[in-house]
């Protein structure tokens, strides 16, 4: 089962034409000189996923092992398309079913970004019972499987949905050995969205709540008979909300009247996560210093994000150029822009807005 999304590795490219295996780059002079798509890949293009067959022309093009079948009234058009490797075979007898296990397995499919992404899952067993001259006994048959996308890449405040999980192998023979997963094919997918909205079904149409909104929970069972009595979960009332979106409009300023000191400036977090920051921490970096730590911090206390924040850094270096990064905080951790801290440039392919590497990284 993989993940491929807006959380894979991506690559703009020029949707080919139908019936083509040929797959044109998009600004291919913008991209590293080795390709990081691999023969045996896995690609998105629109809502089409294809096994990549070679990568010999890149970056000018790759090549798809079947031909690319457009949606209806497509026309030719420079689109985002994800890739990523087939993750290793996910064994389902034994102990190789585990929750981590399949967590583990799905989570090879994410792309290490700085939105510090994750998967969790929950196990259930699927029972039916079983008859026999001396008794009935309940059998375990199978396993349902509780996936949870979490993490600022999937916030639908950034207009992205969490995309279908998909069965990308099957034994090859019925005599299949542990492990192997035979010839790669790919299913139509598994919309895992119809899940998360069942969770709310009984109470809402929608399966997206809205940040820092207090909802009250029933909980009611339903079979062929009907739906039976509503229960109220524990605790009465609960509010969705997690860590701070990212502070708006930051800017640093050099004081003519004082040569050891910054003026840093910025606006309210945005998008609203539910809760507002109680704090902002401020740290400031040598820019000539191989050190990843900071050379001096501040933190501001005094929170109001209906107005404009401004303070003013005394007794630092003069001469010294400063990078300032400004963290807001709350009750559930940092915010962004704290996921910059472990961006590995290397992995960045394309990116809108962003022309290259070093404009990325001087614009975060």
């Amino acid at each position: 089962v993989v993940y491929i999304g807006s959380q894979s590795k991506s690559v703009k490219v020029v949707t080919p034409s139908p019936g083509s295996t040929d797959v044109e780059i998009s600004s291919p002079d913008s991209l590293p000189v080795n390709s990081p798509i691999a023969v045996g890949d896995i690609i998105r293009i629109q809502d089409g996923i294809y096994l990549v067959a070679n990568v010999d022309n890149w970056p000018g093009s790759i090549s798809l092992a079947t031909e690319y079948l457009p949606s209806i009234n497509e026309a030719e058009s420079v689109v985002q398309s994800y890739f990523t490797t087939p993750p290793t075979c996910f064994d389902v007898s034994g102990a190789g079913n585990s929750a981590e296990n399949f967590r583990s397995h799905i989570a090879q499919s994410l792309d290490d970004s700085p939105f510090d992404e994750s998967v969790t899952v929950s196990r259930s067993a699927v029972t039916e019972p079983f008859v026999s001259e001396e008794s009935v006994e309940t059998r375990i048959v199978g396993y349902d499987y509780h996936v949870t996308f979490t993490g600022q890449g999937f916030s639908s405040t950034l207009g992205h949905s969490v995309e279908e999980l998909l069965i990308v192998s099957h034994p090859s023979s019925p005599y299949a050995t542990v492990g192997d997963c035979g010839v790669p094919f790919v299913s139509s997918g598994v919309d895992v969205s119809s899940s998360v909205s069942l969770q709310v079904s009984t109470q809402m149409e929608s399966g997206s709540l809205t940040p820092g909104v207090k909802y009250y929970v029933e909980v009611a069972g339903v079979n062929a008979n009907g739906v039976g009595p509503y229960v109220s979960a524990t605790p009465n009332s609960e509010t969705p909300r997690s860590q701070p979106g990212l502070a708006q409009h930051c800017r640093v300023y050099a004081v003519p009247t004082s040569s050891s000191s910054l003026k840093v400036e910025w606006d309210g977090v945005y998008p609203y996560h539910g809760e507002p920051p109680s704090s902002y921490m401020l740290e400031f970096y040598d820019v000539d210093s191989v050190s990843s730590d900071p050379v001096e911090t501040e933190s501001v206390d005094t929170v109001d994000e209906s107005s404009h924040y401004s303070i003013t850094k005394s007794d630092l270096t003069p001469g010294m150029r400063y990078n300032v990064v400004i963290i807001p905080v709350n009750g559930f951790g940092e915010g962004g822009p704290s996921w910059f801290a472990d961006f590995d440039p290397s992995g960045l392919i394309s990116n809108d807005g962003f022309s290259s590497v070093k404009n990325y990284l001087e614009r975060s």
